[in-house]
C-alpha cells in the first residue's frame, strides 16, 4: 500500500515545484496600463548625488496614487552590463497620459557608418595635361595661346621646345 503512494507523492512534489518556478515568470510579464486624463506636473529639480560605482541614477518622477500625482524621489539602480536604463516617464496617448515604467533595454549593435563608394568620372577621350612634361611649352591653335594662359585646348596641344631669344 505504501509503495503505491510514492508515485503520487513524487508527482505532487514535481507539480508544486513547477508551479513555484513558473510563478515568477508569470509575474514578470504582467503589466498594468495606467491612463490619466490630467497631465503630470513638471518634474521637480533634484540635486544629483555623488556617483556610485556600478549604479545608475534614476531621476525622480510623478506617480499616480489613484487620486493625485505623488512625487517619487530619485534612486540608484544597480547597473546591468550591455543594457541602458530607461527612466519612468509619462507619455501622451489619445488624449490621456500613460505611465511608462522604468526598465532596462539591451544596447543595440554598434552603428557602423559606411562612406559611399568613390565615384570615378571617365572623360571621353584622353586629354593631355601640359603639366605632365614641364621641360616643354605647349601651344594651342584654337584658342590661340600658350599654356598656362590658355587652360584647355579642344584641338590638342602642340609641344614646343622652349627657345631663348638671341641678342645681337
Amino acid at each position: 500500500m505504501h509503495l503505491k503512494l510514492i508515485p503520487l507523492i513524487f508527482c505532487g512534489t514535481v507539480l508544486s515545484l513547477s508551479a513555484w518556478m513558473i510563478s515568477p515568470i508569470a509575474q514578470a510579464i504582467t503589466s498594468v496600463d495606467i491612463r490619466i486624463g490630467e497631465a503630470p506636473p513638471p518634474p521637480r529639480i533634484e540635486s544629483l548625488p555623488p556617483s556610485r560605482h556600478g549604479h545608475v541614477w534614476v531621476p525622480g518622477y510623478w506617480v499616480w496614487d489613484g487620486r493625485a500625482y505623488v512625487w517619487a524621489s530619485g534612486h540608484w539602480e544597480r547597473e546591468r552590463r550591455g543594457y541602458h536604463y530607461i527612466a519612468p516617464h509619462w507619455e501622451p496617448s489619445q488624449g490621456q497620459w500613460v505611465m511608462v515604467p522604468g526598465h532596462w533595454e539591451l544596447n543595440g549593435p554598434p552603428t557602423v557608418v559606411q562612406s559611399p563608394a568613390p565615384v570615378y568620372i571617365e572623360r571621353s577621350g584622353e586629354r593631355f595635361s601640359p603639366q605632365q612634361d614641364p621641360g616643354f611649352w605647349y601651344y594651342c591653335h584654337n584658342p590661340d595661346g600658350y599654356y598656362p594662359h590658355v587652360k584647355e585646348c579642344p584641338s590638342g596641344w602642340q609641344k614646343v621646345e622652349p627657345k631663348t631669344p638671341q641678342h645681337p
